[in-house]
């Protein structure tokens, strides 16, 4: 979503809020937050064409979990690997910013197609969105990196900010796996972690029914 002049405020806002409150009521948060404007705009359309989906019926549900999924798994890697790409010296800042406005324009197309009912549209450019994901994320594992020099005072190299927010060292520095990022995030999604929860309980059912002393 867009926030216009208020960017900056929404960013300082999110920061506080995860400072503050934690990931997990923060997660939380940002999902009512994005269902409660998807849905409201999905019911504006239907009143406009009522061929359209409405937001109480299984249909949509089934199409926003699908899309929540598939997207936080595929835009983790994009997210990441973008990062990286600019870390190891393959990308310049510019570029970056280049690659994340396409990134945003296609987040901002899907939610156009999905809250006015388009669903044909929508899956096409959700695809794409993915694929293009998915081929930043490859780029990024196949591309080597670059020396980079950075420039700075000795006291503000030493301080922790500038630690972690720059990739220095003598050695290279390891960074997570982006697939093992990916699917935790995914598992920490909301949506998911009802079916999480579950399929431990299943499994800890059988494991304990395997485990028990025969009779």
């Amino acid at each position: 979503m867009f926030h216009g002049l208020w960017i900056n405020t929404w960013s300082n806002f999110q920061n506080k809020l995860g400072r503050e409150k934690g990931l997990n009521y923060q997660s939380i948060f940002n999902l009512v937050y994005g269902q409660f404007w998807a849905a409201l705009f999905r019911f504006i359309a239907w009143t406009a064409l009522p061929n359209t989906v409405p937001p109480w019926s299984p249909q949509y549900w089934k199409d926003m979990g699908m899309s929540t999924v598939i997207g936080s798994f595929f835009g983790s890697l994009g997210y990441q690997g973008l990062n990286t790409l600019y870390d190891n010296g393959r990308i310049s800042r510019w570029q970056r910013s280049a690659i994340q406005q396409v990134r945003d324009l296609f987040f901002t197309l899907t939610g156009v197609f999905f809250g006015s009912g388009g669903m044909a549209m929508f899956w096409a450019t959700f695809a794409a969105q993915q694929g293009l994901d998915l081929l930043i994320y490859l780029v990024s594992i196949k591309a080597k990196r670059r020396p980079i020099m950075y420039m700075a005072d000795e006291a503000v190299a030493a301080s922790p900010e500038f630690q972690g927010g720059f990739p220095v060292g003598p050695e290279p520095i390891i960074q997570p796996s982006p697939i093992r990022q990916a699917l935790k995030n995914l598992l920490d999604l909301p949506f998911v972690k009802p079916f999480v929860w579950l399929a431990k309980k299943i499994y800890g059912a059988i494991k304990g029914k395997k485990d028990a002393p025969k009779p």
